[in-house]
């Protein structure tokens, strides 16, 4: 079966899905290498970098999976023919905190608190499924972790 891939992206319909490789993992972030093709050779890497895209995949029984992210990484690889060659790394938002470690010390705090502390500043939502009440900490050190 032939399984339809689109990207969406900040520019539109300038980019179109050829290929993509990458791995994920339990209790790992992903990382997708994306092939892309376009009949302009003026993508504008502004227009996409630290942006979200979203690959979407059509599953085997009509379902959508959708793969969302940031682009942290886009460059143009060739020309062939008539189209340009671009690649772009789709990773999660979440991924921008290990770009960075810092010390830092939570008092009386619990830990989905510390959780919307840390990740609150990268401006994505939060989602807090939660089902019960967590404990609150006297003490807590944040020691060169991201």
């Amino acid at each position: 079966m032939t399984r339809r891939v689109t990207i969406q992206t900040p520019v539109g319909d300038a980019l179109h899905f050829r290929e993509m490789r990458g791995r994920e993992g339990l209790s790992e972030v992903y990382s997708l290498e994306i092939d892309l093709q376009s009949e302009s050779r003026e993508v504008d890497p502004k227009a996409l970098l630290g942006k979200n895209a979203t690959v979407v995949v059509e599953t085997e029984g009509g379902g959508r999976r959708y793969i969302d992210g940031i682009v942290t990484r886009f460059g143009m690889q060739g020309q062939d023919h008539r189209y340009y060659s671009y690649r772009l790394r789709l990773q999660p938002w979440v991924w921008l905190a290990s770009r960075k470690s810092d010390f830092r010390i939570f008092q009386n705090k619990s830990v989905p608190q510390i959780i919307e502390e840390v990740l609150g500043v990268y401006g994505y939502p939060l989602d807090k499924k939660l089902s019960r009440s967590y404990r609150t900490w006297d003490y807590c050190v944040q020691y060169g972790e991201s």
